[in-house]
């Protein structure tokens, strides 16, 4: 039988197969989670990518969060040497370097959020866990006065990483180390100094059997040119160190007392320091730097009561505290 296209029959045919292709691309990116059983670690480096490569690893994706653009769109998988300027994620290293790392930019149009799902794949509901990963930063920012945060959040009711809700972990954030660089251009995050490493738990879980767990780091479009922060060996753990009453305990790194009134004590490696210290509010914006004295104490006489994140800088290692003042 034959038929007779119109002019427009046929536009809309081509409009109906263009907006066909464009929902399939939207949702081409698909994150099956990794299975966790509880007595394993689960690592990834990251190097799985390759110095060219933009398939994500298993288990893990971004989305675009916020913008001008649409929001929860899956995002592609860009690699750079850090000297990217767009909004988006990234898969970062030196050229032609196999030691990779997973970062993001933020930008008016696209304000990412990249991470993973885990499958509780054990018999049992899994109640505490601990992170470690490594922080790089492989470009500047060009604001002296905010600290660039990649916010950690999980959530045991989501199915991606736009939906469900979300509780924030501040000692899990990747914190800007490089602060006082404000050239806007590219570092080489390996470095000891544009780096740190982090520890931290969390406890209070109840994550049943066969249930997922999504975990991500969040973005923000901060005033200026935006850094590239990005993490690399990350690993996840069942269980989590014994706790210090009153203290915010993060590897070898002890901060308290927990609540504070108009001083902190801190100690790493059960010695005094003088450490240097950032303290910011929750949206990561600096409210107080300084050094602690020989006794290892740091002043917040000038801050109003209420809660913190306190940035505890000890050679290469950069800790995250959540404190509450009084």
């Amino acid at each position: 039988m034959q038929h007779t296209y119109t002019s427009s029959t046929r536009f809309r045919s081509l409009l109906g197969l263009a907006l066909g292709l464009a929902a399939t691309a939207a949702t081409a990116q698909t994150v099956t989670p990794v299975s966790f059983n509880g007595t394993a670690p689960y690592t990834q480096n990251f190097d799985v990518m390759g110095p060219n490569g933009v398939a994500y690893p298993a288990g893990w994706g971004a989305v675009r969060l916020s913008g001008t653009g649409a929001a929860n769109t899956p995002l592609d998988l860009t690699t750079t040497t850090g000297d990217a300027v767009s909004g988006g994620v990234y898969n970062v290293g030196a050229a032609n370097d196999p030691d990779r790392a997973f970062g993001s930019i933020a930008s008016g149009s696209t304000v990412p959020a990249f991470g993973a799902a885990f499958t509780n794949s054990s018999s049992a509901t899994i109640s505490s866990l601990t992170l470690a990963f490594r922080t790089e930063q492989w470009k500047s920012g060009s604001n002296v006065d905010v600290v660039e945060v990649l916010a950690f959040e999980y959530s045991l009711d989501a199915t991606n990483l736009f939906t469900g809700t979300w509780t924030a972990v501040p000692a899990l954030n990747v914190v800007e180390v490089a602060n006082a660089n404000i050239s806007g251009t590219p570092l080489d995050g390996n470095l000891a100094a544009n780096s740190a490493n982090v520890t931290a738990g969390i406890t209070g879980l109840s994550w049943a059997a066969g249930k997922t767990m999504w975990i991500r780091y969040k973005d923000a479009n901060d005033f200026g040119t935006d850094a590239l922060l990005a993490i690399d060996n990350f690993s996840l753990r069942s269980g989590t160190a014994t706790g210090v009453s009153s203290a915010k305990l993060t590897g070898n790194v002890l901060v308290y007392p927990n609540p504070a009134t108009d001083q902190l004590t801190i100690r790493v490696a059960g010695r005094a320091t003088k450490a240097a210290v950032t303290v910011t509010d929750l949206l990561g914006r600096t409210v107080l730097k300084g050094t602690a004295d020989a006794a290892g104490n740091f002043s917040l006489r000038s801050l109003p009561a209420g809660n913190y994140v306190v940035l505890v800088q000890d050679g290469e290692t950069l800790t995250s505290h959540k404190v509450s003042k009084q």
